[in-house]
């Protein structure tokens, strides 16, 4: 929010995974890594009076390095002493966010206020019920994107898989630990490159999990609307 327009910008706070970290991140301790997201949240990013909505996306990739555990760390700190939620990319490469959860409850973070990105690139029933017992939300945020990383063993799940695993989400009473999105990130998902675009989410992936899912109203005011708020 920014103070002197009065206009809302959602934006995050904190960073990415370590390659795009700037260098002294790499090095910082948590508690200096905490103190600036503190100031963050609480004076805003720099001079632009605009506060974060939120911490994150705080990046990790598979498995995370020693700079993203630092980060990620400040971020329980920081999210736990001001109330702020915690959002984590996770890699597809691999299934860290039991590991996540934990090291952010462990600083003081309650699980309900961490949303894990990307589940939904690792589709596993398994994963996903452990998951979501610990309280935290899953993001299934990659709708639109059925891309090839290399060969057919690293390719992102087809939305109909996606929907497939949110059905047995619901089915198992977690429709309020869900929130859904387009990670639209490349220019293949724009619609003038021959993708679904931003239109997406709410033209096609909505109606599908009211249709094949079975979402009832307040499932769907749930993953859109209160859980996202």
């Amino acid at each position: 929010i920014s103070r002197e327009s009065g206009v809302t910008i959602c934006v995050g706070c904190g960073w990415y995974v370590e390659e795009v970290q700037p260098g002294w991140v790499r090095t910082a301790s948590e508690d200096e890594l905490t103190e600036r997201l503190l100031s963050e949240l609480r004076d805003g990013i720099g001079d632009t009076g605009i506060l974060p909505a939120l911490i994150g996306e705080i990046g990790t990739n598979h498995p995370p390095r020693d700079s993203e555990w630092r980060a990620l760390r400040a971020a329980g700190r920081a999210g736990a002493e001001t109330g702020a939620a915690v959002n984590v990319h996770l890699s597809w490469r691999g299934a860290d966010g039991l590991d996540v959860v934990e090291a952010l409850v462990a600083e003081g973070m309650p699980a309900d206020r961490v949303i894990l990105s990307h589940m939904d690139e690792r589709l596993d029933r398994g994963y996903h019920r452990a998951v979501a017992e610990t309280g935290a939300v899953l993001e299934y945020d990659t709708f639109g994107s059925d891309f090839l990383y290399g060969s057919l063993r690293t390719r992102n799940p087809s939305d109909a898989e996606r929907v497939e695993m949110a059905t047995w989400l619901l089915s198992e009473g977690y429709a309020e630990q869900l929130v859904i999105a387009c990670d639209t990130w490349t220019k293949a998902n724009l619609r003038r490159n021959g993708g679904f675009g931003y239109e997406h989410l709410f033209r096609r992936i909505v109606p599908a999990l009211r249709e094949i899912a079975g979402a009832d109203d307040a499932a769907i005011q749930a993953i859109t609307v209160e859980t996202p708020r």
